[in-house]
């Protein structure tokens, strides 16, 4: 048996995504009771207070660098960060076979990792996912941070896994980007700036136009749900019942749309287990390499 296909049978059927608190416990755990082999250190706090945290696993004199999650909607990454921490401590003998020290952050965007949170859970599928997830801008830059961490450590490698672009069958881009402009028009006034969901659907509408197919017209209906979900706590009167009613409308036609998609075939989501496993497989060829 190889190393890598050592280290995927020890990946566990995962039922669910750790939430970004429990991710930092786990960290903070594997500094407490691996101490000669973990270090834990805080780079930044996040705008909501947050910590970002970097576990260095000391494995020799070579340095590689993994972020988990660059994509704050996109935690395979992070769990698979997660469970390479605990595997190299566990097994520290792996990790010196590598000749690598390994810098691990799970997240990029500790605020937008817990914003995701509600889907995390499940049921894993496209609507549930859509409905809950928040996706900021995708030409969102790498964090000064992060930027500053491998300046210092100077990492033989660098590793973001991503998840590969999800593609759905069927005919329903051009309804669910008219269906969307609509919407938008109807009721942005009465959105929050300040809204994290709200920005975020600004930013993506103001980037070029995505090919048919793309998943980016679903999860943008998924943030402008948010975003009226959010502005209906403060709003009264007549605003409040027109967003009641926006707020039906979308649910319903993002529900059929997905319902549609799955019909024709698409928007199945892999196990977690098989998720995490991709995003392990990714790294390791990245410290191979």
């Amino acid at each position: 048996m190889t190393l890598l296909e050592a280290i995927l049978a020890e990946i566990p059927a995962y039922e669910s995504y750790p939430s970004m608190e429990a991710m930092d416990a786990d960290t903070l755990c594997l500094s407490q009771t691996h101490p000669a082999r973990a270090h834990v250190r805080t780079l930044c706090k996040s705008p909501a207070g947050r910590d970002m945290l970097c576990l260095t696993l000391s494995g020799g004199t070579k340095n590689a660098l993994v972020v988990g999650s660059l994509s704050p909607n996109e935690p395979a990454g992070a769990l698979a960060a997660q469970f390479l921490g605990r595997y190299f401590c566990e097994h520290p003998d792996a990790l010196d076979t590598l000749g690598t020290t390994l810098h691990l952050i799970k997240s990029a965007d500790p605020d937008g990792t817990a914003l995701n949170e509600s889907w995390f859970n499940g049921p894993l599928d496209l609507f549930h996912y859509v409905r809950s997830c928040y996706c900021p801008a995708m030409d969102a830059p790498i964090p000064q941070v992060i930027q500053d961490l491998i300046e210092e450590t100077a990492p033989n490698m660098v590793c973001m896994p991503c998840q590969p672009p999800l593609t759905l069958p069927g005919d329903w881009h051009a309804a669910a980007r008219a269906f969307l402009s609509v919407q938008i028009l109807a009721v942005r006034p009465l959105l929050s700036d300040r809204d994290p969901f709200t920005a975020a659907l600004d930013a993506r509408l103001a980037a070029p136009p995505v090919e048919k197919g793309s998943i980016a017209p679903l999860l943008d209906l998924g943030l402008l749900l948010n975003a009226v979900d959010h502005a209906i706590i403060r709003a009264i009167g007549r605003d409040a019942a027109f967003l009641l009613e926006t707020l039906a409308r979308t649910d319903r036609f993002l529900r059929e749309t997905c319902e549609s998609i799955e019909a024709a075939g698409g928007g199945m989501f892999p196990s977690i287990r098989e998720q995490v496993a991709a995003r392990v497989a990714e790294i390791f060829h990245a410290l191979m390499a």
